[in-house]
């Protein structure tokens, strides 16, 4: 499951004072939407959002055929935006659950932000107010049940405006799925694109992560959200090698010991070494490979620790 962003119209309310300065604003909304993408992944707006206002006699149409604005936010938003079908797209449940909502902020009508929390999505807003610099909304919620009997509560939407916020979303997502995963530990596997975008699988991790005990399977989850934040921020920042931390190659010993049990088959079903691992607890560790051509790091086991040469078991 992809993660769906909903373009918030209201933070266009208040217009940026020069073009120079709009600029400024897309471009930290592009970093915020590219920190978080997943392949697949749908910006969802309420209106033609080429038609959306930047600055005085300057659309957000003109803004990509800017000259002096920046070519790589311009071809990943052109991509994203491309994805935008209100209508065609949105499940049945979801419109329906729409048409009978209105959402509010500041006694302000504020559908878009309604649309991010009924899509359990992140709303992507132009930093042009204090208020949507903030990864947490907070909405006023009123909506009709099956008896057209009304109802009102208060609910919150993840919002991102700016790169800084993309890590505090992340943290959200993080104490969202730690719930879930709480009440349904077997969710990993099925969620493992949609919580870790930025990682790869091997064909036998599966089995061995369903073989894990419960108690130790929210430590996985943060060391795996580690190693996703650290890829995520290898192809931001374009270093030439990912940092991680807390993540070690074999010995030498090791490898020429037991080099062989660190094979695994990688996500196309070859025969690959997984050679670095990162320790989960003091019994259980994440056996992973580095690939450079294609900015990517590749989970091949998670389980119990390997055999070392210095303790072998």
């Amino acid at each position: 499951m992809s993660r769906e962003f909903v373009f918030n119209d209201l933070s266009t309310r208040s217009i940026a004072p020069t073009v120079f300065e709009a600029r400024q604003r897309m471009d930290k909304m592009v970093q915020s939407i590219a920190a978080l993408y997943d392949t697949g992944s749908t910006l969802f707006t309420l209106g033609d959002i080429y038609r959306t206002i930047l600055a005085n006699d300057y659309l957000l149409s003109q803004w990509f055929s800017d000259r002096d604005a920046d070519r790589e936010s311009k071809a990943f938003f052109g991509r994203l935006s491309t994805k935008t079908a209100l209508d065609a797209a949105l499940p049945e449940a979801i419109q329906d659950r729409f048409q009978l909502s209105e959402f509010h902020i500041d006694g302000e009508r504020a559908p878009a932000l309604g649309l991010a929390f009924l899509l359990d999505g992140i709303a992507v807003s132009l930093p042009s107010e204090d208020l949507w610099r903030q990864a947490e909304i907070q909405l006023n919620h009123l909506w009709l049940d099956e008896n057209a009997e009304e109802h009102r509560d208060e609910v919150t939407t993840l919002n991102i405006a700016e790169l800084q916020q993309a890590q505090i979303v992340i943290d959200k997502l993080h104490e969202r799925f730690l719930q879930e995963l709480h009440e349904e530990p077997r969710s990993l596997w099925k969620r493992r694109q949609e919580c870790f975008p930025h990682l790869a699988f091997g064909l036998d991790v599966e089995d061995r992560l369903c073989g894990l005990e419960n108690a130790i399977l929210p430590q996985v989850i943060s060391k795996l959200m580690v190693l996703d934040g650290a890829v995520r921020n290898w192809r931001y920042e374009k270093r030439p090698e990912p940092q991680l931390p807390e993540v070690h190659p074999e010995s030498q010993s090791t490898m020429q010991r037991y080099g062989d049990l660190r094979r695994f088959r990688d996500a196309n079903g070859r025969d690959e070494l997984f050679e670095r691992h990162a320790m989960v607890g003091s019994q259980y560790c994440i056996h992973l490979r580095i690939i450079h051509a294609s900015r990517q790091i590749e989970v091949g086991y998670i389980g119990p620790h390997l055999p070392i040469s210095s303790a072998p078991t």
